[in-house]
């Protein structure tokens, strides 16, 4: 089950870095172990380590310049699907497998420092990135909802996520919209480049990926 700390829907664009755990040199130790203790601290000091390097779950910190501010974790999972929900969801349900590949959003935190400043939002949205950076197919992100925060479930849906049929706290972002964003974005930007001139409009064309994807889309 995955755990998530109350987070404000304001978003600040284009302030957070996000990089890779390292196994080796875990950076926000000092700055979480301050915090009072919770389930998502606890993961990060104490199991993000060892499943990190038993590739269970990949873990991201998140940085604010370069200042740790908290992270998120993500592993490869399927999301089993009611005929309800392919029926009332999904344009393409015929070809759309009952049990579609996904990716479990399986922790996210904010340090106490940094909350209630829409970093968590923001983080949610690089997490869509990497999703559709992913080699491996993802049709959503996935993620279960504390049992003791129901109130978190009226924040994702105004971030566009759907509770599955009948499970209130499972829930899922179906990302065929955005992987739309993402193919047509790298059409546009196709030319013949030097190496260095192609890495530059790469990286131009990750940043408008992530200001077109921090909106839900109806």
């Amino acid at each position: 089950t995955s755990s998530h700390a109350i987070f404000s829907l304001r978003v600040i664009p284009n302030m957070l870095n996000i990089r890779p755990f390292k196994v080796t040199l875990p950076r926000g130790h000092k700055d979480i172990a301050a915090d009072p203790p919770d389930a998502c601290r606890d993961f990060y000091l104490h199991e993000a380590h060892d499943n990190q390097s038993k590739r269970v779950s990949s873990t991201y910190d998140i940085l604010v310049g370069n200042a740790f501010c908290g992270f998120f974790c993500l592993s490869n999972c399927s999301l089993e699907l009611n005929p309800e929900d392919r029926m009332e969801k999904f344009m393409d349900k015929k070809q759309l497998s009952r049990i579609p590949p996904a990716v479990l959003l399986g922790q996210i935190y904010i340090c106490a420092g940094y909350r209630r400043l829409g970093y968590m939002s923001e983080a949610l949205w690089h997490a869509v990135h990497i999703c559709l950076r992913s080699k491996t197919a993802c049709r959503f992100l996935v993620l279960d909802v504390e049992h003791d925060k129901p109130e978190l479930i009226a924040v994702y849906e105004k971030l566009g996520w759907v509770s599955v049929k009948g499970m209130p706290r499972k829930m899922y972002l179906d990302l065929l919209k955005y992987i739309q964003i993402s193919r047509s974005l790298r059409k546009a930007a196709r030319m013949p480049l030097p190496a260095k001139e192609q890495l530059k409009a790469f990286a131009e064309i990750q940043k408008k990926e992530l200001q077109q994807l921090r909106l839900p889309l109806g």
